[in-house]
């Protein structure tokens, strides 16, 4: 959780299947990677060399990719979480619950439009 704070330092919270096992401590599924979307439109990339405890492998102007503990970490800045849709579990700002329903919705349908037209889904 060290890692989620210092990101959420430099702008950047944590959404996703992590998001969801931190808020719901009943949560099932282990997370086999962290994805970062951006506090507000101030959110850069280039925070990220703040960080001294983890190196991205891959950086440019809208994402970022690492590695660290053996997690994937991702990190997507034009994607933002509006603090109105965020809540603070154990002073780490998450989404609220319909704002992780609307983006497994909008995974479900991006997928759904990939599949209609016969194109690759990724893994």
């Amino acid at each position: 959780l060290s890692l989620i704070k210092e990101m959420q330092d430099v702008g950047f919270l944590v959404q996703g299947s992590k998001s969801i096992a931190i808020k719901y401590n009943d949560y099932f599924r282990e997370t086999s990677d962290i994805d970062f979307v951006s506090e507000n439109a101030s959110s850069r990339i280039i925070n990220l060399d703040k960080l001294s405890n983890i190196t991205f492998n891959f950086k440019d102007q809208i994402i970022a990719k690492s590695r660290h503990n053996d997690t994937e970490i991702e990190v997507l800045s034009p994607k933002i979480l509006p603090k109105e849709f965020a809540v603070y579990k154990s002073g780490i700002r998450v989404p609220k619950l319909n704002f992780m329903i609307a983006m497994k919705v909008h995974q479900l349908l991006r997928l759904y439009r990939l599949k209609s037209e016969g194109k690759e889904i990724p893994a």
